[in-house]
């Protein structure tokens, strides 16, 4: 089967191929026997057999949703596949996938927000994500350019880029913050 079983990162678009060991009857291979289901919800299809009747491809109608986990179900017996001499498959057969996050992060917020006045000198930056990050970079620069030092840690399940300057800031300076 491909996705392979277990499968990680399969790309929203693609389609989902079963081999079976031997020529099935080509009426047997249909959407009730032969189903991808995104939970428990089936996913509309195109079926296609191939010419030696040894393969099915599964096209979805529309891309996988991200970061999902499919299952494809091949029935067994007395419903599922039969091959030429019209034996059923004897047990049903179960492959899941995961697809690859495809919805990049959204930034839910900054602190201290932008022009904001009053910010307390040991104040930290925070910038909080919709979504765990694999990473980021956020500096501080004084109005003159120059980078403020500063630790910066992922934190909350890497939903938070959090940046901690070594010292505490001078009262009534401007600041830019700048995330990457």
């Amino acid at each position: 089967v491909t996705p392979a079983t277990g499968s990680v990162g399969v790309q929203p678009g693609t389609t989902v191929v079963v081999n079976f060991s031997e020529p099935m009857l080509a009426t047997s291979l249909t959407a009730a026997a032969v189903s991808l289901l995104d939970g428990s919800t089936p996913v509309l299809a195109t079926l296609a057999v191939s010419p030696d009747r040894r393969s099915v491809t599964l096209t979805p109608s529309q891309p996988l949703r991200g970061s999902a986990v499919y299952t494809l179900v091949v029935k067994g017996a007395p419903d599922g596949p039969r091959d030429e001499s019209n034996i059923a498959m004897v047990d049903p057969f179960i492959s899941n996938f995961a697809v690859r996050d495809v919805t990049p992060p959204v930034l839910l917020s900054l602190f201290p927000a932008a022009n904001a006045r009053e910010v307390a000198p040991e104040a930290v930056l925070r910038a909080t994500f919709s979504e765990p990050i694999a990473g980021g970079t956020l500096v501080l620069r004084s109005a003159n350019g120059d980078v403020v030092p500063a630790q910066t840690a992922l934190t909350l399940g890497n939903t938070a880029l959090v940046l901690s300057p070594v010292n505490f800031l001078p009262a009534n300076a401007t600041f830019t913050a700048t995330l990457s």
